[in-house]
């Protein structure tokens, strides 16, 4: 069995441990998390392994939203692209150089919180909740915007406290365990 596939499914299992267990805390509105630990992960895991990434963000979400109940498979098919779009935005700006995974620096770690809210977190909430309101879940526009402020402003609490430590620490032992992809595959 290859290396990456088992980091694949290992990541996608923890995302989808914290994605199950933030869903069940406070929500701003059904469904839409305070805070989202697995948003932290999703954001560094990109960074780590590229496209794998993205896709175990994508399967962790999926399972979780689908054995939690939240969603049917088929919604969480599409509501799941959200997670996707986290993890893929710092998995290319790593691989352009955007910041060093490892964020050395101040200005590393303020790109890859910035390149995880505003590429990744933002885009991904408008699907998320824009799904929902087409499918009813949410009550209207209002709650459309609320659960897009509050999901990014607890996104953006979650990867300054979470992903940047996160990243700084782990960075050097995945790159020494051999499990960091260079390319996005």
């Amino acid at each position: 069995m290859k290396p990456i596939f088992i980091v694949t499914c290992t990541a996608a299992a923890i995302i989808g441990v914290l994605a199950y267990f933030a869903a069940i805390s406070v929500t701003f509105v059904p469904g839409v998390a305070a805070l989202y630990p697995a948003a932290a992960f999703e954001a560094v895991f990109g960074a780590w392994f590229g496209i794998y990434g993205a896709i175990a963000s994508y399967i962790g979400l999926l399972f979780a939203g689908a054995t939690g109940g939240w969603f049917s498979i088929q919604t969480g098919i599409f509501l799941s692209v959200s997670d996707f779009i986290l993890a893929l935005a710092p998995a290319i700006a790593a691989r352009r150089g955007v910041f060093d995974p490892a964020l050395p620096t101040a200005s590393d770690a303020f790109k890859f919180w910035a390149v995880s809210l505003f590429l990744g977190s933002l885009p991904g909430s408008l699907v998320y909740n824009f799904i929902n309101l087409q499918l009813g879940a949410l009550a209207g526009w209002n709650s459309f915007w609320v659960a897009v402020l509050g999901w990014n402003i607890g996104n953006a609490i979650v990867l300054a406290a979470l992903g940047v430590p996160l990243a700084r620490i782990g960075t050097a032992l995945i790159k020494k365990r051999g499990l960091y992809v260079q390319g996005l595959l």
